[in-house]
């Protein structure tokens, strides 16, 4: 395997790394303004350069303690989507391996069977093409119950 830049990051007690080339931006601070009717992951709506950014926070549609740190403003391809983690750890040009999945892993929509490691740490990859498309990501909207 040959290696790329990866994005390393941390959210819901685990270690992430995405494409580097997913990532438009990272913000530190974003004014998010919540969507009545929405899922409570769905964290609302920003404005970032006059246009609206939707931001969800992944610890949280993990089924997590809520995300505290950055958003990802994600590349443009995808869409208009942010997503809160917990920190931003590096960005690192690293050779991926095929690994299995661990059964207490916490895992979501797009994560791939490759980690790269870094700094002693392993990092599970995840396509966030893949979690956006995810018909469970998608549904913001909050379903009334019974």
């Amino acid at each position: 395997m040959s290696q790329a830049i990866f994005l390393l990051f941390r959210m819901a007690n685990a270690y992430w790394a995405t494409d580097v080339a997913s990532v438009q931006r990272v913000h530190e601070q974003v004014a998010v303004h919540k969507v009545p009717g929405t899922q409570a992951w769905f964290s609302g709506l920003a404005q970032i350069d006059g246009q609206l950014l939707s931001v969800s926070d992944l610890g949280a549609w993990l089924n997590k303690p809520a995300c505290q740190g950055p958003v990802l403003q994600l590349h443009d391809s995808l869409g208009a989507i942010g997503l809160r983690i917990d920190e931003v750890i590096s960005a690192q040009k690293l050779i991926p391996e095929n690994t299995s999945l661990d059964a207490n892993e916490v895992m979501m929509p797009g994560a791939l069977t490759q980690t790269v490691e870094h700094n002693g740490i392993r990092f599970r990859v995840v396509a966030f093409k893949l979690l956006v498309q995810s018909p469970a990501f998608i549904a913001i909207r909050r379903t009334r119950s019974a």
